[in-house]
């Protein structure tokens, strides 16, 4: 018996796709790994609170100065909170061009930019490349208290500290603090995360994504 030509057309469709999929993502306790496969890496996002902090961590697949010049890949990593831990509230991100957004009421993320970050002997400015946190609500820039600026620390031996941006420490680790105030949470909430990576995957859609229900012990 033959098979007629749009059976074997969607077989080999299905098998393409399948061969095509990204790896599966792995969530434990507060961390997701989200495997990068145009990296052939894994990178990992932690939520946890700290006190009244809200903290977040991402292990990058290469050391920060190698990842700011990568040819293929930038650091734009991020994460997106349902802090409700209600999908039907919060975004309407489309998964597709947004993947991980919907039902999120904040997103916090990091943005490559190249930009003048020191001056040398003469007074010239040097430009480097960084990253730049931002935390949004909806379609906004969140409100944040008076004084409080979002940034990335590295983490340096077993403490983090400020990013040299001129000449990045040796390190893969990224934090960001926040006040759980930002967000409207308290200790002992559970939220829904997201956490995403850009040009991860080998098809549509690019960015990879990995999510988790984690609780704020």
């Amino acid at each position: 018996m033959k098979l007629r030509p749009l059976v074997l057309l969607a077989g080999i469709a299905l098998v393409s796709a399948l061969l095509q999929a990204p790896p599966a993502v792995s969530s434990e306790g507060n961390q997701i790994a989200v495997p990068c496969k145009s990296l052939d890496a894994t990178i990992t996002f932690t939520v946890q609170r700290s006190g009244d902090d809200l903290v977040l961590t991402v292990q990058l697949p290469c050391k920060l100065a190698a990842c700011l010049v990568h040819e293929e890949w930038s650091a734009n990593v991020g994460f997106y909170l349902d802090t409700d831990a209600n999908r039907a509230t919060g975004s309407k991100g489309d998964e597709m061009l947004e993947p991980g957004s919907a039902g999120a009421e904040y997103r916090i993320y990091a943005t490559q930019v190249t930009t003048p970050v020191a001056q040398d002997a003469e007074g010239n400015w040097i430009s480097k490349p960084k990253l730049l946190a931002a935390i949004d609500k909806g379609d906004d820039s969140a409100e944040l208290p008076e004084g409080y600026h979002p940034k990335w620390e590295i983490k340096v031996g077993e403490e983090f500290q400020p990013v040299d941006w001129v000449s990045p420490q040796d390190s893969d680790t990224l934090r960001l603090v926040a006040p759980l105030s930002v967000f409207g949470l308290k200790a002992g909430a559970t939220i829904r995360v997201a956490a995403t990576a850009p040009n991860c995957n080998v098809s549509f859609p690019y960015t990879a994504t990995g999510k988790a229900t984690i609780t704020l012990n």
